[in-house]
């Protein structure tokens, strides 16, 4: 007989949080997902307070109910951006079982039949503490660069994976992890994975819990904003958003920002990117609505924000706080962190240490470009650097028409997602579900072969 996923009791532990704050595990229903499992609660980041944790939403793959049926599918992180984005927009507008809509003026909630939970389990964090449900108890706790991201994700991820947390249960452990998001997660994932590197060769050598991380990846990253940032003019012109005249003025902005990037600057880089952004959403040849996806209004987003703090806030969540979908004070906590130089450093470490990573982009993104991605995941160093950078770009198909563009050597991935803005997984779902399957089915693939050679 299947063992069913036993929980621990909510009430022992809102009891023992007047203590401090242990991982919690809540089992409920959502109503608009009632086929996934539906977990909640706050993993530990590693204060001992009864405040600090990090918050979380978790669907199991459609109809996996028990330990084994979810052990059998790949298990997804996902992380927004920002830095200050909660992870709820990824579960209600982008990739979850549904989607929380503005139709009209009107909110509405739609099946999402292109749900990354079609086929793998999800788990959508708020993080760093402060972000969305996630909490802390002092502002002294909030990161201020990605090492402590790293560290602080880290020892969230490993109560999840032990104690109280929900996969406390050595049977799914043997779910392979994936961790995946976008935009500044650019910045967080690397970081964290090469955290995650680091600690399971620690645990690994000490016979302890080692986490199964077998790939990331990462949507419209800002993740080299030293090299990937200065075609925003060249994208504008050949993209018919801005004119020559325009462009010429937008260079001028971002050769200020390539001054502030030589002088060590990083805050007044990030400053003055914000400024090109702005002239050239002001000086486009037609009015641009949305700086995410130049050809749509603006994502019909409105009232994710409403139903977190309406509908999702009351399965185990502190209903002492108010949820909101963007912190500030993450945003200012790490401002210095943004243009500093650490996502790179981190890619090339989690690379040199075998781990699958795919980055992709939506190429009506005006934020992120196309053109910028490319020019720094054909330039930066690592060991393929010389032959993936000359390896020419193959159309992927979809109904007979091209959908995506990509090329792939040893563990680097890389995909343009057509007629997509920066939130792919909303825009083309379709398309990014092919990238995303085809990404983690060569993964175990290979490690499948790795492991019998």
């Amino acid at each position: 007989m299947k063992s069913q996923i036993t929980f621990a009791i909510v009430f022992l532990l809102f009891a023992s949080s007047v203590y401090s704050r242990n991982a919690t595990c809540n089992k409920a229903v959502d109503q608009y997902a009632p086929n996934n499992t539906f977990l909640t609660g706050y993993l530990n980041p590693g204060f001992d307070d009864p405040i600090t944790g990090l918050g979380f939403v978790f669907y199991s793959k459609i109809n996996a109910t028990t330990i084994e049926e979810i052990a059998q599918a790949p298990t997804l992180i996902w992380l927004n951006g920002g830095p200050g984005s909660s992870s709820m927009e990824g579960a209600y507008f982008e990739n979850g079982p549904y989607r929380v809509l503005s139709e009209n003026g009107t909110q509405v909630i739609r099946t999402n039949p292109d749900a990354w939970t079609n086929k793998y389990n999800v788990l959508y964090i708020d993080q760093p503490i402060a972000v969305g449900f996630s909490r802390s108890e002092k502002d002294s706790n909030l990161p201020h660069n990605e090492t402590i991201v790293g560290q602080q994700f880290y020892r969230a991820l490993l109560s999840f994976y032990t104690g109280s947390g929900c996969y406390n249960n050595p049977i799914l452990h043997q779910s392979p992890l994936f961790i995946t998001g976008e935009s500044y997660g650019g910045k967080y994932i690397p970081n964290i994975a090469a955290e995650i590197i680091r600690q399971n060769q620690i645990a690994a050598a000490s016979g302890q819990l080692v986490i199964p991380l077998k790939g990331v990846s990462i949507g419209d990253p800002l993740i080299d904003p030293q090299h990937q940032l200065y075609q925003l003019g060249d994208y504008g012109v050949q993209n018919g958003l801005i004119s020559d005249k325009t462009k010429i003025r937008l260079q001028s902005i971002l050769n200020k920002m390539h001054t502030y990037f030589k002088a060590n600057d990083y805050q007044k880089a990030s400053n003055t990117y914000d400024e090109a952004i702005s002239f050239f959403m002001q000086n486009s040849i037609n009015k641009l609505q949305n700086v995410y996806n130049y050809k749509i209004g603006p994502y019909p987003d409105d009232f994710v924000g409403d139903h977190c703090e309406n509908y999702i806030k009351q399965f185990g969540f502190d209903t002492s706080f108010k949820y909101d979908s963007t912190s500030f004070k993450i945003s200012n906590s790490l401002s210095l962190d943004c243009f500093t130089p650490n996502g790179i450093p981190a890619l090339q470490y989690i690379l040199a240490n075998n781990l699958p990573v795919i980055i992709y982009n939506g190429d009506n993104d005006i934020l992120i470009n196309t053109p910028g991605v490319t020019t720094f995941i054909n330039g930066f160093s690592w060991e393929g650097q010389q032959v993936f950078s000359k390896l020419p770009m193959v159309n992927i198909t979809n109904n007979n028409q091209t959908v995506a563009t990509y090329k792939s050597y040893l563990n680097l991935h890389f995909a343009t997602i057509l007629d997509a803005g920066h939130l792919v997984p909303y825009d083309q779902p379709e398309s990014m579900n092919i990238i995303l399957d085809n990404f983690i089915e060569k993964t175990l693939s290979q490690q499948t072969q790795l492991r019998q050679d």
